[in-house]
């Protein structure tokens, strides 16, 4: 099978972690004896060649730019009600342009970005299409953007092309079950969830108490908005909880590391980016991922859990993971229960070892290569058996006014149920 990918802006292979999930997903489909290819809407010329060379050897296929600037023409927010004017100006970037010009010699499309998306619902009527809505971008803090029917009617025509591609039934897929929910509540669709793979689990170690007190690891990029701000709060409001003699180690993806939150933590020790997470993981007893802002893949969390700390975070940080609370890592909402939950684990080391070998088998039993690619090929042959029922007829044109209309009932029957004027 001949697998593209579409992407705007490509992701960062070098991060210790291993490949992030778009190249991820892409290794598993070359590993099963596919063809894949990954069209990006950057340049890749220049500074950054070498992120390219490293993310086509994540991937096993090449990585090719498309000509131009990745930028929808001007005015297009101006036309979110207007959706087949807004659907020519998405469709006229140079992605999409490329798109088309690869969908004769391809068997399936996977986008995994907005642009990506954008492009990918060109020629969603062409080829079958698989949407990975694991980072959606534009959306409220606390990462639910379907609560109200209010809510609904701001953001779909904003992305028009999940609307399009959803409405020809093409395939559509998530890492988390929290994901999944506000898909389904957005656009009334329930798609498949395909959990993040990691390809690169590192050695297990056993967590053990220090010399003094504890050591606390943070791992995280802190090119992501919702990683500094978790770093900006366990230093503010966090870690004065935790006290005692506890020491943190600080351990950024990012390269050059950006760790200026690190600096106003007494005691904190950054590690320089070479060591990453290898010697975070060999030098600290409980991993920490403070993380308020939702819509994340949980890659950073897996990435501990595969090393073999026992992690305690938010519920935003285990978006993906899906663990059992108490048994696989810990999981508390504000900093106050983060800091309860880190000195429980520091004054019970068997009970440390246990969550960290627990979390460890989760991450080898549910995020493992082979499950991710059954799950993963599962999608994509549904949505190979939708695009058949879409030529056949069997699925409406999504700008058509009938399907409009019966859209706008539903939304207002959900509204009814609810049981409230805008809800």
């Amino acid at each position: 099978m001949r697998v593209l990918g579409l992407i705007g802006t490509l992701p960062d292979a070098s991060s210790p972690a291993g490949p992030p999930r778009p190249l991820a997903l892409l290794r598993l489909l070359a590993d099963a004896g596919h063809d894949v290819q990954l069209l990006c809407g950057e340049p890749l010329d220049g500074p950054r060649r070498p992120l390219a060379d490293l993310a086509e050897t994540a991937i096993g296929g090449p990585v090719a730019s498309v000509a131009g600037a990745e930028t929808l023409p001007p005015g297009t927010d101006a036309l979110r009600w207007a959706l087949p004017l807004r659907l020519a100006a998405e469709h006229a970037t140079p992605l999409a342009r490329a798109a088309r010009a690869h969908a004769p010699s391809v068997d399936v499309i996977l986008s995994f970005d907005d642009p990506g998306h954008g492009a990918a619902s060109a020629v969603s009527g062409r080829v079958p299409t698989v949407m990975d809505l694991h980072d959606i971008r534009g959306v409220t803090a606390e990462g639910d953007w379907a609560r109200t029917s209010a809510t609904r009617w701001t953001i779909q025509p904003h992305r028009s092309w999940e609307r399009r591609i959803l409405a020809r039934g093409m395939g559509v897929i998530t890492p988390s079950v929290e994901t999944r929910h506000r898909v389904d509540r957005l656009y009334y669709r329930r798609p498949v969830i395909v959990p993040t793979p990691v390809l690169t689990p590192l050695s297990a170690v056993s967590p053990g108490a220090a010399d003094e007190g504890f050591v606390v690891g943070w791992y995280g990029d802190t090119r992501e908005p919702g990683e500094r701000d978790g770093l900006a709060r366990l230093a503010a409001e966090l870690w004065p909880l935790v006290g005692g003699s506890a020491q943190l180690l600080v351990a950024d993806a990012a390269r050059p590391s950006e760790l200026a939150a690190a600096s106003a933590i007494p005691g904190a020790l950054p590690l320089h980016p070479d060591g990453g997470l290898a010697e975070l993981a060999a030098r600290s007893t409980i991993a920490i991922r403070p993380l308020w802002r939702a819509g994340g893949d949980g890659a950073a969390t897996l990435a501990l859990m595969a090393a073999g700390l026992p992690v305690v975070g938010t519920p935003q940080a285990f978006e993906g993971v899906e663990i059992r609370p108490g048994m696989e890592g810990l999981i508390a909402d504000t900093p106050s229960g983060l800091a309860i939950a880190l000195r429980k684990l520091a004054a019970d080391p068997a009970s440390t070892r246990q969550i960290a070998d627990q979390g460890r088998q989760h991450v080898l039993r549910r995020h493992a290569p082979e499950p991710v690619t059954a799950l993963l090929e599962g999608a994509i042959a549904k949505a190979i058996e939708r695009f058949g029922d879409y030529q056949a007829g069997k699925v409406p044109h999504p700008l058509d006014p009938a399907g409009v209309k019966q859209e706008i009932e539903e939304t207002l029957q959900h509204a009814r149920a609810a049981g409230a004027p805008r809800r």
